[in-house]
């Protein structure tokens, strides 16, 4: 019930957004060109940037805790066994 008395509500507000016909189509002509004269346009403008001065040190790091191995002898040894 109450879903009949809103669609009746409803109804006449799609009505209503109909366009007219009578309404004559609307002609809007524009310019072919725009001219616009900058010639006695004056700016004035600044840079304003943070007075900071950065300083870069570099310092070399030492990676201590990495050990490179130069062979794996002992895994290959060890792996023969589970392959076989």
């Amino acid at each position: 019930m109450k879903r009949l008395a809103l669609l009746l509500l409803a109804l006449p507000t799609f009505a209503l957004a109909q366009d007219d016909e009578e309404a004559p189509p609307r002609n809007v002509l524009y310019q072919k060109a725009t001219e616009i004269d900058f010639t006695e346009v004056d700016v004035n403008a600044a840079l304003n940037r943070p007075s900071i001065q950065i300083t870069f040190e570099a310092r070399r790091t030492a990676f201590n805790f990495i050990r490179l191995r130069s062979d794996f002898s002992a895994e290959l040894d060890d792996s023969v066994g589970e392959v076989k």
